[in-house]
């Protein structure tokens, strides 16, 4: 009996996922992001590093570091397309610096409490180029940390 209810129940599973477009047992691989949400990252990056340098050259240096302003290194999109996490970091000169760690972590906390007061600024350049296409994510600025800024200065040398 138990042996016919296991085959019955194989034969059930592999019928549904033959008819569902998504495989019901997801491994932790498979999960990772849409191609929309590749696709919406990538012009995300690229309209936030406009809105940096067009507010940049524009009115001041509010987002720089010793007159460079910070980096945009990655751009992670939810799901539903409404928020979104954008990695920078201190600028590229400053990193290769040969810098105390301690100067560059307080460079850091300094920058993240301006972007989070003051970072609607750029969200708002960026909204403002996105509006006629959908409605805009909340953008949420996020320091980039160790691999993820290794691997950047790594392709630059």
């Amino acid at each position: 009996m138990k042996e016919q209810g296991i085959k019955i129940l194989q034969s059930l599973t592999a019928d549904i996922q033959s008819k569902t477009k998504r495989r019901l047992l997801l491994v932790d691989e498979d999960t990772g992001p849409t191609s929309t949400q590749l696709r919406e990252a990538v012009r995300l990056k690229s309209l936030t590093e406009d809105a940096l340098e067009q507010y940049t050259s524009h009115k001041g240096s509010l987002f720089c570091i010793m007159n460079e302003p910070i980096a945009i290194i990655d751009v992670e999109i939810t799901e539903d397309l409404r928020q979104a996490r954008v990695y920078w970091s201190l600028p590229y000169g400053v990193l290769l610096m040969d810098t105390k760690r301690e100067a560059r972590v307080k460079a850091v906390k300094r920058m993240q409490i301006i972007l989070e007061e003051r970072g609607g600024v750029l969200q708002g350049l960026v909204h403002a180029k996105l509006r006629s296409y959908y409605r805009p994510p909340k953008i949420r600025f996020v320091p980039a940390e160790g691999e993820m800024i290794r691997s950047v200065l790594k392709d630059l040398i």
